[in-house]
């Protein structure tokens, strides 16, 4: 049986004779915007490449696609690594994708790229790139209900606008510290977050939280904590900096807990 995925001289000179699928020369989109957009979390395996593949050729126009290259989005789009070996198999199966060139590199089939396209082309609508005031949160979502914390909220977003990544996961901690008192005082229970010196650790808020469910929020309690860790360096090294996907990578999940403390308060 001839093997699909090591075409032969000819089949490749058939394939590098066929029109190219055509991308729109897209501005830049943010691959965790694309990933929620496109709720990407709630796909199947296949899927999920099928999408981060769409993405990579509509942001990069390229053509050449593999396991290897689109496995780099994962971490950014929020999701773990995938089974390279299970995924290996689905593509050959999924009608998709065609082998070109060496093995293991693919190509959209015109007709699956056309049919994303018609489902998620109007993402890039008026896209010019990460906009900024919702680098990580959105200004209009979490700013106008209280001065300090509108300045921590700017803060995080310049800091990772400017590359100050390890900065901006500090302020995302003391964001999400301030978030969680400034709920309990709204509720009227501030006491139960206050000691003799002084407000507890963000990790012991969260005990309290989990072992009274003084916020409703007792259910959440895993999602808090994963939430409260990412300026968190321990286990990391002395000398461990972070970067834009340590920040991409938790994103979503600190937004919709810093949203639910939030709308508390």
């Amino acid at each position: 049986m001839k093997d699909d995925w090591n075409p032969s001289a000819k089949e490749e000179k058939e394939e590098e004779d066929r029109p190219r699928v055509k991308t729109s020369g897209c501005p830049a989109m943010h691959i965790l915007d694309f990933a929620e957009a496109c709720d990407i979390r709630s796909k199947t395996g296949i899927e999920r490449f099928t999408l981060l593949c769409y993405f990579l050729v509509k942001e990069k126009n390229v053509s050449q696609l593999s396991i290897r290259k689109v496995s780099g989005l994962y971490k950014g789009a929020g999701l773990d690594a995938p089974d390279r070996t299970a995924l290996k198999e689905e593509i050959k199966n999924c009608g998709s994708f065609r082998p070109f060139g060496i093995e293991g590199t693919l190509r959209f089939s015109e007709a699956a790229f056309e049919s994303l396209d018609k489902g998620y082309a109007h993402l890039w609508d008026n896209v010019t790139g990460v906009p900024t005031g919702s680098e990580v949160l959105d200004e209009e979502r979490f700013c106008g209900r209280l001065e300090g914390f509108d300045r921590l909220v700017t803060q995080i977003n310049s800091s990772y606008r400017e590359g100050s990544h390890d900065a901006c996961a500090l302020v995302m901690i003391r964001l999400f510290e301030a978030a969680m008192i400034f709920a309990f005082q709204s509720g009227g229970i501030e006491d139960k977050i206050r000691g003799d010196t002084g407000y507890l650790s963000l990790e012991d808020m969260i005990e309290v939280i989990a072992d009274t469910d003084a916020l409703g929020l007792s259910g959440r309690r895993d999602d808090l904590s994963a939430a409260a860790k990412i300026g968190d360096y321990s286990g990391r090294g002395p000398a461990y900096t972070f970067s834009a996907n340590d920040i991409n990578s938790v994103r979503a999940a600190y937004r919709e807990m810093l949203g639910l403390l939030y709308d508390k308060f």
